[in-house]
């Protein structure tokens, strides 16, 4: 069987499945055992159509022979080839250990070879972690970072240790000048730059999601797709927040300003921006509410609108030069800018997945767990107004 794209696929199995669920529920037996076999039938067909998919494209893929003078760049490629290679066989690998399939013994080696453990009890209950695939991994961060622009604009380190940063607090005292010629001699007042070093080591974000037995035998691409979802949605909301939350805890107390009303003004907003120190850039991170209900329709001391729309790639807007991000772990009504390349962000546990089963209620479980702490490293490059109703 042939198909056009992933969506024709998922259509025809949802549709089976509902007609299996009616010859359940209306105690069909041999009706419900026909139709399940149908969705078996049709996942395995999936997966050779996909298999051949990929055969083909590796073949589309394939260099021709190379000159004498490009000879010494094949161990290179051939280096790629076999990473590849070695990537998609361990993506099989890991889906069908979440799945509760057996692997062959490639499989087996490349599981074992990545995770340290051997995957001979898939078939009963475990709560083994097991590293996801790469392009899983990259496929979840993905869309965390284009859900939540905060998480997409920091300095985000995916280290997997504990570091430590320095975080400014003030100035207080001294500065850079020129000496005239009568004070030639004399000592430099000393800078004090108070400076506190901040060790992140990470706090912990968890997704859980579950799926009935039936439902986590689907094809390996409808499952990672399914949990690529699901984990961005709930570990990104989390990160996003935790971030934003750090922001506004680590900034300096005057740099939150209350607005005297439940709008913005003009001088309201450029109080705001003015507020920032040592920043190369200016970013406006506001909900989709606020966008629409207080900053579209401002305008300047002239009655001239002070929004401006742009093509500019992941922005809504400017205004007053700063580019406008969405980011709707910013409370409506507030409106938090800055520059967030002074935000660093350090992931101690990149995300991984156990899998546990429920054998009461007949699910899967599978539990996403990572480890990510942030910090603002000037409390002097970000700054904040809320609407009075808000505040």
């Amino acid at each position: 069987m042939k198909f056009k794209n992933f969506e024709e696929y998922k259509t025809l199995r949802d549709s089976l499945l509902k007609e299996a669920e009616k010859c359940l529920n209306s105690a069909d037996k041999a009706g419900y055992d026909a139709k399940v076999k149908e969705v078996n039938d049709l996942d395995t067909a999936f997966e050779n159509f996909r298999t051949e998919q990929a055969n083909l494209n590796a073949l589309k893929d394939k260099a021709p022979k190379m000159p004498e003078a490009l000879e010494n760049m094949k161990g290179t490629e051939n280096m790629e080839n076999t990473n590849k290679a070695n990537e998609v066989l361990y993506r099989d690998a890991f889906f069908n250990y979440l799945r509760g399939e057996k692997l062959n013994r490639e499989q087996n080696e490349a599981f074992e070879a990545r995770n340290g453990f051997k995957p001979e009890n898939v078939l009963t209950t475990t709560t083994e972690a097991a590293a996801l695939p790469v392009q899983t991994l990259d496929m979840i961060w993905d869309l965390c970072e284009e859900q939540h622009a905060i998480l997409a604009d920091i300095d985000m380190r995916r280290t997997g240790v504990a570091i430590k940063v320095v975080k400014r607090n003030q100035i207080t005292e001294g500065k850079g000048s020129k000496k005239s010629k009568d004070q030639e001699g004399k000592a430099d007042t000393l800078l004090v730059d108070v400076k506190v070093p901040v060790e992140l080591t990470g706090n912990d974000f968890s997704a859980t999601v579950e799926l009935s037995y039936a439902a986590a035998k689907m094809a390996i691409g409808a499952l990672e797709e399914f949990i690529v979802k699901d984990v961005a949605e709930q570990v990104g909301w989390a990160m996003a927040k935790d971030v934003i939350d750090t922001i506004e805890a680590s900034m300096s107390a005057g740099n939150k300003l209350p607005a005297a009303n439940d709008e913005f003004t003009y001088e309201e907003l450029a109080k705001t921006f003015g507020m920032c120190k040592r920043c190369h850039g200016l970013t406006a991170y506001v909900s989709n509410t606020t966008l629409y209900n207080y900053l579209v329709s401002m305008v300047d001391l002239n009655g001239r609108p002070i929004f401006q729309p742009n093509a500019q790639d992941g922005a809504k807007g400017s205004v007053i030069g700063a580019a406008i991000r969405l980011e709707e772990a910013v409370a409506d009504g507030k409106i938090l800018v800055g520059d967030p390349k002074r935000v660093v962000g350090n992931v101690v546990q990149d995300v991984m997945v156990e899998t546990d089963r429920d054998i009461k209620a007949h699910t899967v479980i599978y539990s996403a767990y990572a480890r990510m702490q942030a910090e603002l490293i000037d409390d002097q490059s970000f700054a904040s107004l809320t609407a009075k109703t808000t505040a």
